[in-house]
């Protein structure tokens, strides 16, 4: 008796800490990413290349999608214990997840090989048109539908440790499941390190005359990626092959991954000196956020003249006037 009342405790702390976790960072990626969207999309307030704010638009769409159609329902199944899904509502919600992730995988990557080949490139960079990049981006979403459909075709089966539908594959220890790691994870990551590597390298070799838009952004967007993604490859190989599933492992990693879906706008606000002062402008003034962005916001504004005698505007048109009628306009005698 005494050990099942300590499982139940520990039961019911980690299902709060599950439905906290998901609660705030649903919220957070909600918030961010709609920002993020409306500033691009409507204002034009990430001063960015045509390549890069496309991605970024998309990678927005897909945490979006992520956040409403995976954390969201994990909110709703962590709050209420009893309530599980089956059936087709877990087909479809196991099925649609994937595709955002995906998404968001392969257009860090093409945020990537974007900025490197705008490094080398930079002429053949600026040459390109809206319609190569808006092909590249749909490109990424077939590949991604494909992908998952290809992962889902096993079906979907509901894990109330994770209050997640999941591919009946996912758990089970196959070499299928660690080519799909591989591929799927692995890889991605292998390829933005390799080349966020090799961007600080050229910087740093080429550190006069080189100036590309957005480096920034990309190099630390992708640190987070790899950051969040990387405990949730790590559970996948280290369960393969053992006896027993380390369930806590997976549970970590699978939860990490939602720090990818929220910390992108925060980190372009950090990053993007424009996106900065548009969510100063708009945002916090609809919004109780400026003391959290108090610094931020402080940073953006233009320094104040000190004017002594009235104000400053007054000031000005004082001066202008005085300097108007100092100004000596030869006469036509003079001038002949």
């Amino acid at each position: 008796q005494h050990y099942f009342i300590q499982s139940n405790l520990r039961m019911i702390s980690s299902r709060h800490i599950i439905l906290v976790w998901s609660l705030l960072t649903s919220t957070l990626s909600i918030a961010g990413n709609s920002v993020v969207l409306l500033a691009s999309l409507k204002y034009d307030a990430i001063k960015i290349d045509l390549m890069s704010k496309v991605l970024i638009q998309n990678l927005a769409v897909a945490d979006l999608g992520y956040s409403l159609l995976v954390v969201i329902p994990t909110v709703v199944l962590s709050s209420s214990p009893g309530l599980t899904i089956t059936g087709v509502p877990c087909q479809v919600t196991g099925l649609l997840q994937f595709p955002f992730g995906m998404v968001n995988i392969l257009c860090i990557c093409c945020l990537n090989i974007s900025k490197l080949y705008s490094l080398k490139f930079p002429l053949r960079a600026r040459a390109r048109s809206s319609r190569s990049v808006w092909s590249v981006a749909a490109l990424i979403w077939v590949l991604s539908v494909g992908a998952s459909l290809l992962i889902g075709r096993r079906g979907f089966s509901y894990y109330p440790n994770i209050y997640r539908c999941l591919t009946n594959g996912n758990l089970k220890r196959t070499s299928e499941m660690v080519i799909l790691n591989t591929t799927t994870l692995l890889l991605p990551q292998l390829i933005i390190l390799f080349i966020g590597s090799y961007i600080l390298y050229f910087l740093n070799r080429n550190s006069t005359g080189v100036r590309v838009q957005g480096v920034t952004v990309v190099l630390i967007v992708s640190a987070a990626f790899v950051v969040s993604w990387l405990p949730l490859l790590i559970s996948n190989f280290l369960n393969h092959g053992n006896t027993t599933f380390r369930l806590d492992f997976f549970r970590v990693g699978v939860f990490c991954v939602f720090i990818s879906t929220t910390c992108n706008p925060y980190l372009y606000m950090l990053t993007s000196r424009s996106f900065r002062q548009f969510v100063c402008r708009n945002v916090c003034r609809v919004l109780p956020c400026k003391l959290l962005m108090r610094t931020q916001c402080i940073r953006n504004k233009p320094p104040k003249i000190s004017v002594e005698g009235g104000t400053q505007e007054g000031q000005l048109q004082e001066e202008v006037v005085t300097v108007y009628h100092n100004l000596h306009v030869p006469s036509a005698a003079e001038l002949l």
